[in-house]
């Protein structure tokens, strides 16, 4: 655990960004309110006040990507590795990141950025995802560590859903990309682990749970509640049903069936093709 010293001042630099990711936005729209005001009349001011709306994220989301690229050229660019925390250049920039990202969440304007895809696609590339803008989420999405994350292109992602690629164990903080590949779709309640790689086409049903270090195969269907713990691997155009339980270090080969309701034990082998745990198809 990083020292108390060192947690406030973690604190103390993401209030002195938050402040910043405010009071620039707000003064744009002042200036900007203003100069419309005096220069011409109030039904000018109302006509043009959704497009000086949406200048003003925009220049919120400016703001956020000038303090990532500031952190990262006094720290460390973010990427996958396993490094000491705090004590590495890359777990601090990890760790100041996570605090610019905070502030929308905090102020709720977060479903603003989510719900429309212009600033769903500035703000996730202001956060440095790699996010196309052809893709459709709910507004309460949360993605951590967007720098780590890549949203391929027609993909789309239901409500009380988040992406993640980090976590922390030992004194070491894991860095792991996560990516959903074209055309998936994730319904209500997904949640994405670090290291998660999801193939084209693959579908997964709601309030699934996706650890750590998981890849799936194209066009691969995931059933409802599964919970799939670190390091497994499932083929393509596999079916798993709902309720299941995968324990880790499994192996699924492509276009197997799982039934719903199984608990697979770690370290299980499935060969392609077969219906787990009843004999082949």
């Amino acid at each position: 655990m990083p020292s108390i010293p060192l947690m406030i001042l973690f604190d103390l630099i993401g209030w002195v960004f938050m402040c910043t990711e405010i009071v620039i936005p707000l003064l744009y729209f002042c200036l900007a309110a203003t100069w419309l005001r005096e220069n011409h009349d109030l039904l000018v001011l109302a006509l043009v006040s959704p497009l000086l709306l949406v200048s003003t994220l925009l220049i919120f989301c400016l703001t956020i990507f000038v303090l990532r690229i500031l952190v990262q050229l006094v720290t460390a660019p973010i990427q996958e590795g396993v490094f000491p925390f705090p004590n590495h250049p890359v777990s601090r920039s990890w760790a100041l990141n996570l605090q610019i990202a905070r502030l929308p969440q905090m102020m709720g304007v977060r479903p603003f950025f989510m719900g429309s895809n212009l600033l769903r696609f500035f703000y996730l590339r202001a956060l440095g995802a790699t996010a196309s803008f052809r893709i459709n989420t709910s507004s309460d999405l949360y993605v951590y560590d967007a720098a780590m994350v890549e949203i391929q292109e027609e993909v789309l992602i239901g409500g009380s859903s988040g992406i993640a690629a980090h976590y922390i164990e030992n004194g070491k903080l894991t860095l792991l990309r996560t990516v959903v590949g074209r055309g998936s779709q994730l319904m209500t309640g997904i949640l994405l682990g670090p290291g998660c790689r999801l193939g084209e086409g693959v579908k997964v049903a709601s309030f699934t749970r996706l650890s750590a270090n998981i890849t799936v195969g194209a066009r691969s269907y995931l059933g409802h509640s599964i919970s799939i713990e670190p390091n497994c691997v499932l083929g393509e155009k596999v079916i798993i049903g709902n309720r299941v339980t995968i324990e880790s270090n499994v192996e699924i080969g492509e276009r197997a069936v799982v039934e719903s309701g199984v608990l697979i034990p770690k370290g299980t082998k499935i060969p392609a093709r077969t219906r787990y745990p009843h004999a082949s198809v």
